[in-house]
């Protein structure tokens, strides 16, 4: 923990991911099985925000939005998201220890 310092960060990565995806039609009729190997590009944006020397408030924030096949190589078309965020307060107690 950087005491006292304020930031704020944006970024990118790229997840593998191994997948075997199965859907079925409600009534039954139309079963697709889908096994691969595919690329999830992710965006990041990570905060901390100190309001004192004590005292800081930081949040992390992670997602994707995937829609086409060839940015993950699915052989089918699909449309899907995911967002993972965090935000939190913290408070140092010591040099060595804190809350949050």
């Amino acid at each position: 923990m950087r005491k006292g310092n304020s930031y704020l960060t944006l970024g990118l990565s790229l997840q593998l991911r191994n997948a075997d995806i199965y859907f079925e039609s409600l009534d039954g009729t139309k079963f697709v099985d889908n096994k691969n190997v595919g690329r999830v590009p992710i965006i990041k944006v990570k905060g901390e925000y100190w309001l004192n020397e004590k005292a800081y408030l930081a949040t992390d924030i992670y997602g994707f939005y995937a829609s086409t096949r060839f940015i993950n190589g699915a052989d089918f078309d699909f449309e899907g998201s995911v967002l993972d965020a965090s935000s939190r307060a913290g408070l140092l107690l010591t040099d060595y220890l804190e809350t949050y």
